[in-house]
């Protein structure tokens, strides 16, 4: 048990870090903006620095090809004994790759990147300490133990027995603490609401068009990521949509942070502005999460699904919000404990409940894998 401690220190630490530096860049979008609009020679020297950066991600990857993508995929196969790799350059390699990625506007998150340093922070420590690093990795960069434990047994397909359970606590606890208490961080406002009848009918209807949403997202990510592996543009795409956007619409880059912000804390956005934002979200996070840059879908998810819960409302925000993520990732009970344990309301916990398991089950009915 003592290792387990050790290893959800030594998470909360390196992610605990990590989460600050991802989440402080994407707080910068916004004043790079205006200073592209504003000054020529600041828009020469961003264009030229993303063109840099994203040279050196993809120099990075070509030696360290275990650290592309989110992370997820590669620590499944090291659970099952399939993929092997030097823990320590993939630690390196996914923390600078995903922070340059993210400085360019890739619409990617962290907690994908979390996922595998946790992982590989175990393996330094010990071959059977791997779950546990996963889990602590979740807990760290989202402060959320319990989360943590939860997302591993669902996405990774663990057997939830007490002992499991309990292992994977001891290592995710104190993660979340050295997170929160040296690192904190607050990923957006409080959620006072409740429902009633009718809002419960909404929230149904939210969970099946979140479900369909999300099988037909994943259904695109996995042809669009078929087509462009091979590619050696393939990182091009995405960083046109970067320059793009930082000068119109910055709300779009990164994780999605400062797009949550905006829609659970101001004023109602009209509609077509609304369906406007999904799509180019939707586009975005495609083409940056098909071209294996080191960065997770698990922040941008949350964004798209607050951007469908905010055309019902601002009370139907949080539950756009879960019942993407739930689709997206087949796992709904992470996000309601995710809700749970960052400060939401009690109170919505049955609207949430409501819109994670319609849209999961109408997403493992509809979405197809290759």
């Amino acid at each position: 048990m003592l290792k387990l401690i050790l290893v959800g220190i030594l998470v909360g630490l390196i992610v605990g870090a990590y989460k600050v530096l991802v989440c402080l860049v994407g707080d910068l979008y916004p004043a790079i903006s205006e200073g592209i609009r504003r000054d020529i020679r600041f828009a020469l020297l961003w264009f030229l620095f993303t063109v840099l950066a994203i040279f050196t991600v993809e120099v990075m990857l070509k030696k360290e090809p275990a650290a592309s993508s989110g992370g997820i995929n590669q620590m499944y196969l090291v659970l099952h004994g399939i993929l092997r790799y030097n823990p320590v350059k993939v630690i390196l390699t996914k923390i600078f790759g995903s922070l340059l990625v993210i400085m360019s506007g890739f619409s990617l998150g962290r907690v994908g990147p979390s996922v595998q340093l946790g992982g590989s922070l175990a393996m330094v420590l010990g071959e059977g300490l791997i779950d546990a690093g996963i889990a602590a990795g979740v807990a760290a960069t989202l402060e959320a133990p319990i989360t943590g434990v939860v997302f591993t047994l669902e996405v990774f397909k663990i057997r939830p027995t007490l002992y499991k359970i309990v292992t994977l606590l001891f290592a995710s606890v104190p993660a979340a603490l050295v997170s929160k208490l040296m690192f904190p961080m607050r990923f957006w406002p409080s959620f006072e609401y409740s429902y009633g009848l009718f809002d419960y009918l909404l929230i149904l209807l939210l969970g099946i068009f979140t479900g369909l949403y999300s099988s037909a997202f994943m259904q695109l990510l996995f042809k669009l990521r078929k087509f462009l592996v091979k590619r050696s543009y393939k990182f091009v795409p995405s960083l046109l949509f970067s320059w793009f956007f930082i000068l119109l619409l910055p709300q779009v880059l990164g994780g999605g942070k400062l797009l949550l912000w905006s829609l659970m804390k101001e004023s109602i956005v009209s509609l077509d502005i609304l369906i406007l934002l999904l799509i180019l979200k939707s586009i975005h996070t495609l083409f940056s999460a098909a071209s294996d840059a080191p960065g997770g879908l698990f922040c941008p998810s949350l964004a798209m699904g607050a951007i469908i819960g905010s055309i019902l409302g601002k009370k139907f925000v949080v539950p756009g919000m879960v019942g993407v993520l739930a689709g997206v990732y087949k796992a709904p009970l992470t996000p309601i404990l995710l809700m749970f344990e960052t400060g939401v309301t009690p109170k919505v916990i049955p609207g949430l409940l409501l819109s994670s398991l319609i849209s999961y089950l109408i997403t493992i009915k509809t979405l197809k894998t290759e």
